[in-house]
């Protein structure tokens, strides 16, 4: 994949914060040139959140993942710790009763009720953890429920393209919109399904980061999380946060990206000698993740 082209000051404009250090390889990077003092954040009461894992498949082709299920309940442990109210969050997991289980229905049906529910001054966290597979005519990234079928992708939930999870949620009303997925991306052909040309842009409000790129794994530490998902853990704090590039106590988007980026590239490198390079793609405006009440 090449170096990413300098963006044109209309680029500039769109600016997904996302710097990536010269030897990263990334589909999509918007610059911006704003203070982290000066980012614009929502509070935590403001925060509504999205989670699902699946761990377990009906179809056997499809092997379990023993070790999604600490990914998710991290993730939903360390929000919930940095504010987030427990009743803004929704959860689609193998530990949820019949109705919360990951189904592709119920996670579709279920992520349409929480658009509906969102609202302008609302930041909303998407996050799921599981298998996913690569439409690698259309570009259409797939996350695999647990009822999918590994050689159809209507039996799976997209996560980008026209009826992909980032294209609904950029019509909703919320301010802005993250998408994190840590799925494996195994690319197959479409044989024709959607021509790369009709493949619709990212929403402004709403950015993508993904654990991996076309043909790679998501590597996990075993027994424990993800290589991708710790790295998310360790730049979600407020104090002392490695990803806190300037050290002014102030997490922005940029800085959230290039971390992830980064450290899960050399981690994955270093515990397997494999490439697993996490992609960021889409535009949205400067933003401020983790921002302390004493610098609001």
């Amino acid at each position: 994949m090449s170096r990413p082209a300098i963006p044109s000051r209309d680029a500039l404009c769109l600016a997904l914060a996302l710097v990536a250090p010269a030897f990263l390889a990334l589909t999509t990077t918007l610059l911006f040139a704003q203070s982290d003092d000066d980012l614009p954040t929502v509070a935590p009461s403001k925060r509504r959140v999205f989670l699902v894992e699946t761990d377990e498949y009906i179809d056997d082709a499809l092997s379990p993942l023993p070790d999604a299920k600490n990914d998710l309940a991290a993730i939903r442990e360390r929000l919930e710790e940095l504010g987030v109210p427990p009743e803004r969050i929704e959860e689609y997991s193998s530990r949820q009763r019949a109705a919360l289980q990951p189904s592709k229905r119920a996670i579709e049906e279920g992520f349409q009720r929480y658009l509906d529910d969102l609202t302008k001054d609302d930041f909303a966290f998407v996050y799921l953890v599981g298998s996913g597979a690569e439409d690698a005519d259309a570009r259409v990234s797939y996350y695999m429920p647990m009822d999918a079928d590994p050689e159809n992708f209507d039996y799976c939930v997209p996560i980008n393209g026209e009826n992909g999870l980032t294209t609904k949620l950029g019509k909703s009303e919320a301010r802005f919109g993250l998408v994190v997925v840590d799925a494996g991306r195994l690319s197959r052909r479409s044989e024709g399904r959607v021509a790369r040309g009709n493949i619709p842009g990212f929403p402004r409000s709403v950015a993508l980061l993904q654990c991996c790129e076309p043909n790679q794994n998501s590597l996990a530490l075993r027994g424990e999380n993800g290589i991708f998902t710790a790295k998310l853990l360790e730049a979600l704090v407020l104090d002392n946060n490695p990803a806190d590039a300037d050290r002014d106590g102030i997490l922005s988007l940029n800085e959230f990206f290039q971390y992830a980026i980064r450290e899960t590239s050399v981690e994955a490198r270093r515990v397997y000698g494999k490439s697993q390079t996490p992609v960021a793609s889409g535009a949205a405006p400067s933003f401020g993740l983790l921002k302390p009440e004493k610098t609001r």
